[in-house]
């Protein structure tokens, strides 16, 4: 896949500009790791979706469950939003409140989360 990169006259730094579905840093677009975080280990729809994408292995999936369960189920509670939304709204979201995209993996604090925790 070519990556269109554009630089920023603002900040001055390079932006890569991607599909929507494609997450930064993991192999695994957005929609498949809404749907492995919808569906419980061991489940039909789960094993379903293992083997039309073959290239998921379950230790992906406890891998996209860790990571929502660490870094994105609060960020959608301050969005006021479910992971089972629209993958677009959940995208369009992430971008808006935290700049980055759904389930990406990318350290920081999240600043709206920890708020709600201290007042």
């Amino acid at each position: 896949m070519r990556i269109l990169r554009v630089k920023c006259k603002e900040c001055g730094r390079t932006h890569a500009i991607l599909p929507e579905l494609v997450v930064p840093y993991t192999q695994i677009p957005a929609d498949l790791q809404q749907k492995m975080l919808s569906y419980s280990l061991g489940s039909p729809e789960l094993e379903s979706l293992m083997q039309d994408n073959t290239d998921i292995t379950e230790s992906n999936v406890l891998a996209v469950k860790s990571r929502y369960r660490q870094e994105w189920k609060e960020r959608l509670a301050t969005m006021a939003m479910k992971v089972q939304d629209s993958i677009l709204d959940l995208i369009r979201r992430a971008f808006q409140s935290f700049h980055r995209q759904f389930m990406q993996i990318h350290r920081g604090i999240n600043l709206e989360a920890f708020l709600i925790h201290i007042t």
